[in-house]
């Protein structure tokens, strides 16, 4: 095992003085295992579950860790692998923010999706989700993971928060869940023992002033800012919090919470240590934007700006099929030829935040044209908007696994041929085409599990 540096353990001490030895032993002890329900994909889990996470509606503890590659169920987006702590951010919201009405939410650091998929689990319909990674490599993830989860009401974002100035004023929450030190995964990744510095600690912190001022300009009057990271120290922490309010003029919010969750309540925020709740190391302050500060008022750029391609009626007709509710999207076509939808209540809204950017995904790609038939998505197969009747294979967990490792799959018998979804356990696992001889089983390669099941 790593050992931890001399400078971050004075650090703790001076921070818990009274009971470092305890979090010494927590972060050099077991980690917890905990996984969040998506709440729109019903599924009878095959997971050891242990007792409900307090601080969140959906969040599970597990008694042991499963091979969560080896589970049909993840792969559908029946449930996300998220670190408990981090789950406490829905407090927040649910407790500052108006969920009944339309929120403009933005995850900011989204990469790999934890947060954003809560978020997504929070918002109505009718209101919009802007998750962006600066790091292409981990878009890439981020994609996959947010049309996993199966909403469209979705915008994925590939860009610096520089670039987002048209959308100063434009966004009722905002999460900033910074890069930082890493402290606070010191238990689960002994890695990051190693890469800690004193140095890199000052790096963070000034690196996250940076995206803090820029984000704060993005709130509209009224707006949350939820700003989190995964450290322990004061500099990253309390220090950054305290500048944010002094700086920023946002006023710091107060989140109700209960003795038996076993946060630590600080002056600016509230910390999890690991000997004091079950979960990792994590940070997390709230606060509010002046009611008197300018409202965007989403422009559309007459010329000069970007425009999604929007389907007339008559073309959308040809898909109107495919979907359970066609009248509630907005269908339009992407630089890819595909065609992609979103909720038709927030076609404004996606016209304006796209027009200024490069690198998006909008929405959830449904799939191509070729000779006057669809040839489908994998996003559209994991989709809560495509049409409950839609042909349907239910495979067993055998032949699900080798579905998802892209193999030759059996044919069924007494089935019609045709694009059919591959499901197990009634969740959508992707495409399959049903021939007279065999099934083309169209599980995305790059996707597909690589582990042997032993």
């Amino acid at each position: 095992m790593d050992a931890l540096h001399s400078a971050f353990l004075k650090q703790m001490q001076e921070i818990l003085p009274e009971d470092n030895s305890s979090f010494i032993e927590a972060i050099n002890g077991e980690v917890p295992i905990s996984v969040r329900i998506n709440p729109y994909k019903k599924s009878q889990l095959d997971l050891p579950f242990d007792q409900p996470i307090p601080w969140t509606s959906k969040g599970h503890y597990l008694k042991k860790r499963p091979i969560f590659t080896l589970d049909p169920s993840f792969h559908a987006g029946a449930y996300y692998v998220q670190e408990a702590s981090s789950m406490f951010i829905e407090q927040a919201i649910k407790q500052l923010v108006d969920l009944n009405g339309t929120v403009r939410a933005l995850d900011l650091c989204a990469a790999p999706g934890g947060k954003s998929t809560l978020v997504s689990s929070l918002l109505n319909e009718e209101s919009l989700l802007v998750s962006n990674e600066v790091i292409g490599s981990r878009y890439k993830i981020l994609i996959e993971n947010m049309h996993k989860w199966g909403n469209s009401n979705q915008l994925i974002i590939n860009h610096d928060v520089k670039d987002l100035g048209h959308l100063n004023g434009f966004f009722n929450l905002i999460l900033v869940d910074a890069p930082c030190s890493g402290e606070g995964l010191f238990r689960k990744d002994k890695k990051a023992r190693s890469e800690w510095s004193e140095n890199n600690v000052a790096l963070c912190a000034a690196r996250q002033k940076r995206i803090l001022a820029e984000a704060s300009e993005l709130l509209a009057p009224d707006g949350i800012l939820i700003y989190s990271t995964c450290t322990y120290n004061e500099h990253e922490n309390e220090q950054n919090a305290a500048w944010i309010e002094e700086t920023l003029s946002l006023e710091c919010q107060k989140i109700n919470t209960e003795k038996s969750w076993g946060l630590t309540e600080k002056k600016f925020g509230y910390q999890a240590y690991p000997h004091k709740c079950k979960g990792e190391g994590f940070y997390m302050s709230v606060f509010k934007a002046e009611s008197n500060r300018s409202e965007n008022k989403m422009k559309l750029k007459s010329k000069g700006g970007k425009t999604l391609e929007i389907l007339n009626a008559k073309e959308s007709e040809k898909v109107a099929a495919f979907l359970e509710k066609p009248e509630a999207y907005t269908i339009y076509r992407n630089h890819l030829d595909e065609l992609c939808f979103f909720p038709k209540a927030l076609k404004r809204e996606f016209q304006f935040v796209c027009q200024s950017l490069y690198r998006y995904h909008a929405g959830t790609p449904m799939g191509t044209f070729k000779h006057n038939k669809l040839i489908p998505n994998h996003a559209f197969a994991l989709s809560n908007g495509i049409k409950h009747t839609f042909p349907k294979l239910d495979l067993d967990k055998t032949t699900a696994i080798s579905y998802l490792r892209k193999e030759t799959l059996p044919v069924p018998e007494k089935k019609g041929q045709g694009w059919h979804l591959m499901c197990y356990q009634g969740l959508k696992l992707g495409w399959g085409k049903v021939l007279k001889d065999r099934i083309n089983n169209y599980f995305p390669k790059n996707l597909r599990i690589r582990m042997q099941d032993n």
